[in-house]
This record gives C-alpha cells, sequence and structure tokens, in this order.
C-alpha cells in the first residue's frame, strides 16, 4: 500500500536509480564506489517508504551520507565471503582435471613410448575414457559447489545493507546480526 501510494516517486526514483547505475558502469573503478552507496540508498528510500516516513529522491544518494565506509567495508567483507565460499568448488574442479591431465599424459606418453600394445592400449584408453567421465562428474559437481557454497553463505548477509544503512550499523556488526536472524 506504500508503493502503491507513491507509484509516481517510485518509478521515477527507479528511472533515476537506473541511470546512475548505467553511468557508473561505464567507468568500472568508479563502480563500487557510486554504486555500492546508490543500492543502499535505493534500499533505505524503500524502508522509508515501508514505515510511511516521507521519501525523496534524494534518498538514493543518502548512502553517502549514511555509513559510506561502512557500506564499502560491507562490500569488500561480502566479496570476501563470496570468494571464500567459492574455493571448495574451484578446488574438486581443478583437483579432479590435473588427475584427468595426469591420466591422459601418461597414457599418451606411454602409447608413444610404445609400452602399450594390443590389449593394454585398449585398456590403458578405456581407463582414459572412465577418467573422462569422472572429470566430468567432478566438474558438474564443483561447479555445483560454486554456486549453492556461495549463495547460502551470501543469504546469511541478507539483512547487512538494510541494517548498516538504516541502523548505522558497523559492518561486521551488520553481518553478525543477519546472520542471528537467518540462522533459521
Amino acid at each position: 500500500q506504500a508503493f502503491k501510494g507513491n507509484l509516481g516517486g517510485a518509478i521515477l526514483f527507479y528511472f533515476v536509480a537506473i541511470i546512475v547505475h548505467i553511468i557508473t558502469s561505464i567507468v568500472p573503478l568508479l563502480n563500487p564506489f557510486v554504486l555500492v552507496p546508490v543500492c543502499a540508498g535505493y534500499t533505505y528510500y524503500f524502508i522509508k517508504l515501508a514505515r510511511r516516513e516521507p521519501a525523496a529522491i534524494g534518498d538514493l544518494f543518502s548512502g553517502f551520507k549514511r555509513g559510506y565506509g561502512q557500506l564499502l567495508l560491507l562490500w569488500l567483507l561480502m566479496g570476501l565471503i563470496w570468494l571464500v565460499a567459492t574455493l571448495p568448488g574451484l578446488s574438486v574442479i581443478v583437483f579432479t582435471a590435473a588427475a584427468f591431465i595426469t591420466d591422459l599424459v601418461g597414457t599418451f606418453q606411454d602409447t608413444v613410448a610404445g609400452k602399450l600394445e594390443g590389449d593394454e592400449f585398449l585398456a590403458a584408453w578405456k581407463g582414459v575414457g572412465n577418467s573422462f567421465k569422472a572429470a566430468g562428474a567432478g566438474l558438474f559437481g564443483g561447479f555445483a559447489l560454486m554456486f549453492f557454497i556461495p549463495l547460502i553463505a551470501l543469504s546469511f548477509t541478507l539483512f547487512s545493507f538494510p541494517l548498516v544503512i538504516d541502523r548505522q550499523m558497523k559492518a561486521i556488526d551488520a553481518i553478525v546480526v543477519s546472520a542471528r536472524l537467518m540462522k533459521g
């Protein structure tokens, strides 16, 4: 109802936010320093609407004055969480690929050296085929881990940005409170 009551302002707010996002995406080094507080301001605008407080187009830029440093720190910490959460999947992919390449190169070297003849040749290359299937399963599992683990880990930070922009919390405190809220 709060959104419907301010539909024109919300639509205008959305278009101004999109224009700011497009402009900041053109300059990659500027992007995080502008995009992060603008996204937080976007959230703050709708928090104010939900509370039936007066909201204005200037709220889009409230992230620059309401915890700018903490918002940037939160963005960095969430990036670090994402990076750490992708490592298990990445390690599965790397180790699976390394095992397959080792098996393939070893069999190829034995074939070129003439060490494999007849049934040994067929068995060795059949083993490479099985290794290829295992590598495919490892790649699938690794990519699944790279998708699901960061998704789960970052879901615990869901309320972090609203807590920093609205309650003016420190970045680490906001992550801890958000994790407690999401734990159940």
